[in-house]
């Protein structure tokens, strides 16, 4: 993959094959929704040492809206999203966070019944119900309201600069340094 100048992504991977990935990529790795695991216990959200490592070979993690990977759930609003963001950047660095919401517009509970469903056919018991249809954190309900993104991160004292590089460009950075000018 790095060879072929693809971008390894690691959100859906387990804890063991995320460090031996990221450990043994001679690029850099990303977690495109993925929130850290010490912020709100879900087995898909990252571990610190997991997060350490894909920070120090240079990668992003983009914060997950998805409510199940947020500390209210389906109650989650912008505020919690821009939480998680928060966090991320504490642990890790400003350069290393973006947006990774992992949006699901439109989907009805048949479509996550068969998504988390083993081979599409054998349903598996949730910890949370999904409503249906599944809601976003009030305030990003809908893409043409992520601009509310940026206003939080300013309201929040984050500079242009930085509210920039969350937006997307380190991801840009990355995508350049993986994928190559």
């Amino acid at each position: 993959m790095n060879r072929l100048g693809i971008l390894i992504d690691l959100s859906h991977v387990g804890d063991r094959t995320t460090l031996d990935a990221a450990e043994l990529s001679e690029q850099p790795v990303a977690c495109t929704h993925a929130n850290a695991r010490a912020f709100f216990d879900h087995v898909r959200n990252k571990t610190d040492d997991a997060l350490n490592l894909i920070v120090e070979k240079g990668g992003v993690i983009g914060a997950n809206a998805f409510p199940p990977f947020l500390r209210k759930g389906f109650e989650s609003t912008l505020d919690d999203y821009v939480d998680a963001i928060d966090d991320l950047v504490e642990r890790v660095g400003i350069d290393h966070v973006g947006i990774g919401t992992d949006f699901t517009q439109d989907q009805p509970k048949a479509f996550f019944d068969w998504i988390f469903s083993q081979q599409g056919t054998k349903l598996q018991d949730r910890a949370i119900a999904y409503p249906d249809p599944v809601v976003h954190p009030e305030g990003m309900e809908t893409p043409d309201k992520f601009f509310n993104i940026a206003l939080a991160l300013s309201a929040r004292g984050y500079g242009a600069e930085d509210v920039g590089k969350v937006l997307g460009g380190n991801w840009l950075r990355l995508f350049k340094q993986v994928w190559g000018e």
